[in-house]
């Protein structure tokens, strides 16, 4: 009755930047599955690691960890996701130690 849906991507970004805090090249690596229950209902799960060629030691790879609920409702769609990151850090400091985060996001899609 349901159908899966599964994928992956590997991109990678040199920015040219080669000072000691940022190189110039970040790795993202993301994997995902999404399985249709039904017509009106969706579970998927997704992983993404960053890996940063940095020239401190200080910094490690972002790993996060997403699950996601949809929901369709006709002409409105709701979707729930939870989210877990390891070493999230914040703009401008990726990948920084013992930044873990989580999060949790409630979208809502209106069709005409």
């Amino acid at each position: 009755q349901g159908a899966w849906a599964i994928g992956a991507s590997r991109r990678t970004l040199d920015d040219g930047t080669t000072s000691a805090i940022e190189n110039s090249v970040d790795t993202l690596t993301a994997m995902s599955a999404t399985y249709a229950i039904s017509d009106t209902l969706s579970i998927g799960y997704e992983r993404t690691e960053t890996e940063f060629e940095l020239s401190s030691s200080t910094v490690k790879d972002e790993e996060s960890d997403a699950i996601t609920v949809g929901y369709n409702l006709g002409g409105l769609g709701v979707t729930l996701m939870y989210v877990e990151s390891e070493n999230a850090g914040a703009k401008g400091a990726p990948g920084t130690a013992g930044t873990d985060i989580e999060g949790v996001q409630v979208r809502t899609v209106y069709k005409f």
